[in-house]
């Protein structure tokens, strides 16, 4: 790989260029068309081939090689965040209240980069190489559950991604065999009792008092329901109801709701149905009618298998230090492309050394990370993943 390096370097620089201007013209899930043309438009420069057939704003393209061999698919997601930016930087988004905050742009211009290393280099390629960029990992139902219905994964043989981490320095990454993700749900309950005076609460039902008692009983669950053994967290994150400084009037109805998460699939089927068990039978107790609505959401994101043989391998060969502190509760909606096929995934790290005794951490408006020196690691990294799978 030595003679190359001198090459991802060229091309790591020009990744930096893309991922700034990704950065400035950030665009929310299933609104990346702005970002889908300018990927056309640099990957038809390379003469690439492209995949037809898939809905939205995902961009697939392959390389095929003079030999035979596997497809070996990389993903990278290109939306960003409804959060705004909050930086002082010359490539600051340009869209009001959208920013990358979470390094899908730099997972997105290094992926370009890769496309153009092995457009360059089609005798290295054994097989097909598959480029997967996907649209809406940050919203539900995300964009891989969707590629996949439409077949993006049945000539693949395996897949892997890598992941930016802000709050890690550069040469540590994080590597997990099993569940490195959350399976994710989400959970809405509206409770509708009788409004009334504040001075005669037995004239009314006041709906507060039943939304919280679901909400207590609701995060007594994984206490009392989940093995011990296994893990699993109920979040009851918000509760809206009467008007604010309106302190005589008893409201007639009550929204909360929140998320679940786990790292069992299976478990998570078992925590929609007690949720739902516990709001149903609160209401009734409290005489109140009510909409309950589950959104399932990601499964758990489940590695192995020889890619994570080939990532183990290239990140100890370049010096990358593994911290692991995988599994985690985050979710990620690379996991519908596991369950398909042998996957890896990596966290990369990133972090802005400005930022080194207070990180910022992803989904935050002050969200950064050293582009300059990070992504030519990550480029490095993931052509080396091709190159040792198929040696």
């Amino acid at each position: 790989m030595t003679e190359w390096k001198e090459e991802l370097k060229a091309l790591a620089q020009q990744a930096v260029k893309d991922r700034r201007y990704l950065h400035a013209n950030a665009e929310l899930s299933f609104e990346e068309t702005g970002t889908a043309a300018f990927l056309r438009e640099k990957l038809a420069a390379c003469g690439v081939e492209f995949e037809e057939g898939y809905s939205g704003n995902s961009v697939v393209c392959c390389l095929t090689g003079a030999e035979d061999g596997p497809t070996i698919a990389f993903r990278a997601d290109i939306d960003a965040l409804p959060i705004q930016e909050d930086n002082d930087l010359p490539y600051c988004s340009k869209n009001d209240g959208v920013m990358h905050a979470c390094g899908h742009d730099a997972h997105t211009a290094v992926l370009l980069a890769m496309v153009r290393f092995f457009a360059a280099h089609r005798e290295l390629i054994r097989g097909k190489i598959k480029f997967i960029f996907q649209q809406a990992e940050e919203k539900l139902p995300g964009g891989a559950v969707t590629l996949c219905r439409e077949g993006v994964m049945e000539d693949v043989d395996e897949i892997y991604a890598w992941h930016a981490a802000a709050i890690q320095p550069i040469g540590e990454v994080s590597l997990v065999r099993g569940h490195s993700h959350a399976a994710v749900g989400e959970y809405r309950l509206v409770i509708k009792g009788k409004g009334g005076h504040g001075g005669f609460p037995h004239l009314s039902n006041n709906p507060i008092l039943c939304a919280a008692s679901v909400a207590n009983i609701i995060n007594q669950m994984i206490t009392t329901r989940v093995d011990p053994l296994k893990s699993g967290v109920i979040t009851t994150a918000y509760i809206h109801s009467g008007t604010d400084h309106v302190p005589n009037v008893i409201p007639s109805e009550c929204i909360l709701g929140g998320n679940i998460r786990t790292l069992d699939n299976a478990l998570i089927e078992k925590m929609y149905e007690w949720t739902e068990q516990i709001c149903r039978t609160q209401c009734e107790a409290f005489g109140c009618e009510y909409e309950f609505e589950i959104g399932r959401g990601y499964p758990s994101t489940e590695l192995g298998g020889h890619p994570m043989e080939v990532m183990e391998a290239v990140a100890a060969e370049m010096g990358l230090v593994n911290t692991i502190p995988f599994p985690q509760m985050g979710a990620e909606d690379f996991s519908y492309y596991t369950l398909k096929k042998p996957a890896a995934f990596i966290m990369i790290g990133m972090q802005d050394p400005r930022d080194k005794e207070n990180p910022t951490p992803h989904h935050n408006p002050r969200f950064r990370i050293d582009d300059e020196n990070g992504l030519p690691v990550a480029l490095e990294f993931i052509v080396s993943c091709y190159l040792k799978a198929v040696s």
